[in-house]
């Protein structure tokens, strides 16, 4: 059910009051109530013209196609106009849009080309009723909460005594307290305690809570909508294109201006409703060699100067406040750019069109390249990106990973100075580049953007220790090799980089198990730095010493010695046997008596021979064997045990000497 015509128009008023409260929003931004009758002059757009016709038009080529159907444009005097009453239910047109106004004149030393920004709001009841439902369940899921608590402990006289209070002849201080509700009620007395003041039981309950949330300081669910259109609108600026044709009296070829010289009015780039209704303070002009006399807003000369080029642009940012309600406060920022009269050809036209495009915003390097630390704790810094913008507009810089999505949390840019800095503590060995796309976006509208591209390269923290591949190294060697001869390789590895991951090698310790003193010992083996080979150092003998125990270790190569990591392994080296020895006999000659009668059948051993080898296994094994003498094969030895046997008797008539 449709509210009353009356309660539909004080809504409308309620959104002008709303928005009227919120300042600097970004650029001429105008109200228009749903309820508007068509020909309501919206907006006068006309600008100061000496006398001379100006002609005024809607820019097809930046407005949107539906802005023709809603607005016109009076051709000769900048009058905007409703073509028919606008709705905000969005299915045919945005409640919130943008459309541009140009004119142009070919007066001498006027504004020969104008564009203004309009933005235009529309409010009405349709742009909230679809929110009431919405909003009317938000409410006492709340109520539900802390306040339901609330209500409960006081017995619920808060709410009697607020229906009580505006009912019947006191309604209308009710309208007072809240005047955004407007005072569609003329007969007070017909209303009475808990009596529906509206058309549906659904609004009058979600009425009372807007009035139970006012009371307790809590802003209303419409009034938040409105307050983030608002918010939307305010993140641009709109700007005021304009070119000034400067007149002079001979060929260009430079201007030079006095100091305090006198160029033009900035007013007179105001449009007409703005110079009627709004008082106008002007902020900033982006290039240095000017300057606004704050009394007469003219623009003038800071210095004396020379102008050699044939066209030059200046950026003027200007705050707007007005005593209209329908027209909401603003930031503004008109750009300008003069040129002498005589270059006002069609090619002049076209450069000074293009000058006055919004240009976007620019880098100083195509590629950034940094480098950080790893293991950092978040917030350290790693470069900052500048960009530049042709009109001097501040700049909002964001990044977004290209590679990988894993960088997007571990770093991140400060939106308004560029610094880049960590957002986690990084680990080269789990990432070692991340690579982003730097955005700079302007503050205009729509907004322009440049980017770049930063590389971060993760610099190595010495935070790894060198590992070897075995903690224990068995090799094993003949004795007797050359000097130098490679015994082993061993191998360690660093999971950091450069010189933090070069190994060297050390021996640090050498233990032997035979008689060898501990400084011969030393002396055995070597190992080389870089590459890990252990070779011998000196001759080796088994019989010395069988076995060595070497103590090796892998030290990084950090810079700073107090920073460099090792650890350390044991290689056992065996000495393998050469036959390197004689057998050696216990005695160099055995001397026996034997009786020449001494034969007997079973046992004839007449002595024992014994020799030793220092060798070892098969090396040491002893054959015994009689090489000589034995003529008539009288003796014989044990081959293995080296015991000695007469093999007939022997007849000392016939020898008494045998050797």
């Amino acid at each position: 059910m449709k509210l009353p015509e009356t309660r539909i128009a004080s809504l409308a008023l309620f959104v002008v009051q709303v928005i009227s409260l919120w300042r600097c929003v970004s650029g001429y931004m105008v109200i228009v109530s749903e309820n508007d009758e068509p020909n309501r002059i919206v907006f006068n757009a006309s600008v100061y013209k000496l006398g001379s016709e100006r002609h005024y038009k809607i820019n097809t080529h930046k407005s949107a196609h539906f802005v023709h159907h809603l607005l016109k444009v009076d051709p000769t005097n900048g009058q905007i106009r409703l073509r028919k009453r606008l709705t905000c239910d969005g299915i045919y047109y945005p409640n919130l849009f943008t459309f541009y106004v140009d004119s142009t004149s070919n007066r001498l030393r006027s504004i020969d080309y104008y564009s203004l920004p309009l933005r235009i709001f529309i409010a009405g009841t349709n742009c909230t009723d679809d929110s009431v439902a919405e909003s009317f369940r938000h409410f006492f899921e709340e109520d539900d909460t802390g306040y339901n608590r609330r209500r409960k402990r006081a017995n619920e006289v808060h709410d009697n005594r607020l229906y009580g209070q505006y009912t019947g002849n006191n309604l209308h201080s009710y309208y007072r307290e809240f005047p955004w509700l407007g005072s569609p009620i003329t007969n007070y007395t017909s209303f009475q305690d808990g009596d529906i003041l509206f058309d549906s039981t659904e609004k009058n309950a979600y009425r009372h809570n807007i009035i139970v949330r006012k009371k307790r300081g809590l802003i209303d669910p419409p009034d938040q909508r409105i307050h983030r259109k608002i918010n939307d609108a305010r993140q641009w600026i709109s700007e005021t294109y304009a070119s000034y044709a400067i007149h002079t009296t001979d060929k260009w070829n430079q201007i030079c201006l006095k100091k305090s010289q006198f160029i033009n009015s900035i007013n007179s780039f105001l449009p007409k409703t703005v110079q009627q209704y709004c008082s106008v303070k002007y902020l900033d002009v982006n290039d240095g060699r000017f300057k606004i006399e704050s009394k007469s807003a003219d623009l003038v000369a800071s210095d004396d100067l020379c102008i050699a080029e044939s066209y030059w642009k200046v950026a003027i940012t200007f705050n707007v406040k007005c005593n209209r309600k329908d027209i909401v406060d603003a930031d503004h920022r008109l750009k300008v750019v003069y040129h002498h009269q005589e270059l006002n050809d069609t090619d002049i036209a076209k450069r000074v069109k293009r000058e006055l495009r919004n240009q976007s915003p620019y880098f100083e390097q195509a590629l950034y390249v940094a480098s950080v630390l790893e293991e950092q704790l978040p917030g350290a810094s790693v470069t900052t990106v500048r960009a530049r913008d042709p009109e001097d507009s501040p700049v909002v810089y964001s990044m977004v990973s290209l590679l990988d999505s894993r960088s997007q949390s571990m770093f991140k840019v400060d939106s308004r100075t560029g610094i880049v800095t960590t957002a986690a503590s990084l680990d080269r060995e789990l990432m070692d580049v991340h690579y982003f796309r730097v955005i700079a976006t302007d503050d205009s509208f729509p907004p322009r953007s440049g980017t770049t591209t930063l590389q971060v390269n993760v610099l190595d923290c010495n935070d790894h220790t060198p590992s070897f591949e075995s903690e224990e190294f068995l090799a094993s060697i003949r004795e007797g090799v050359s000097v130098g001869s490679t015994v082993i390789t061993i191998r360690a590895t660093d999971q950091d980089i450069g010189k933090n991951a070069d190994i060297e090698y050390a021996i640090l310790s050498i233990n032997g198990d035979g008689s060898a003193t501990n400084g011969q010992d030393e002396q055995s083996f070597r190992i080389d730095a870089r590459s890990g080979t252990i070779s011998t150092r000196s001759a080796l003998d088994r019989e010395t010493s069988e076995m060595y125990k070497l103590i090796v270790s892998a030290s990084d190569m950090a810079t700073l010695q107090t920073e460099r990591r090792s650890a350390t392994a044991t290689v056992i080296v065996k000495i393998l046997d050469d036959n390197d020895n004689y057998p050696q006999f216990s005695e160099r000659t055995y001397t026996v008596q034997v009786s020449e009668d001494q034969w007997t059948n079973e046992n004839n051993v007449i002595t024992h021979i014994q020799a030793t080898d220092a060798d070892q296994g098969n090396n040491a094994a002893i054959r015994y064997a009689i090489i000589g003498g034995n003529t008539q094969s009288q003796f014989s030895i044990d081959s293995m045990s080296g015991d000695v046997s007469l093999v007939k008797p022997l007849d000392y008539e016939s020898i008494n000497h045998l050797k």
